[in-house]
């Protein structure tokens, strides 16, 4: 049931939004990705997060749930917005948390603790761009 690895022509037309906190994470994790073919973007806070989501729906957010004074899940309640009802979201997290209780939790299609590994991240949404580039 395997499928062949999209190419990175392909994956470069789907995007991401990494909303990190840290900003070494946010580098690390922006340049992973950049490297796997994917098109990304970065912010390192909410009111970035809220200003790049005014001008740019991704398919994918990787979001940094202790962002400062639940600040995720301000980001979480900003895609009930009908422009971001598509997109998918990885709640990284320092600290564990019942997903169960997180806002548009439908949206969420993984959730990580720290700390993540820059390749388990690559994989997991090399793998989600994957499926959802095949679906269209």
């Amino acid at each position: 049931m395997g499928f062949e690895p999209l190419s990175p022509q392909t994956l470069r037309f789907f995007s991401i939004l990494v909303v990190e906190d840290d900003p070494m994470l946010n580098d690390l994790y922006t340049r992973v990705l950049k490297h796997k073919g994917l098109s990304v973007k970065s912010a390192t806070s909410l009111a970035e997060a809220r200003q790049r989501l005014a001008n740019f729906a991704p398919d994918l957010i990787i979001l940094d749930l202790g962002l400062g004074n639940d600040a995720g899940e301000q980001v979480l309640d900003l895609l009930r917005l009908p422009q971001l009802r598509h997109v998918r979201v990885i709640v990284v997290s320092g600290h564990a948390f019942d997903p169960r209780r997180l806002p548009n939790r439908e949206q969420v299609e993984y959730t990580l603790l720290k700390p993540v590994s820059p390749r388990q991240l690559a994989e997991l949404v090399q793998e989600h761009a994957e499926k959802r580039l095949l679906a269209v």
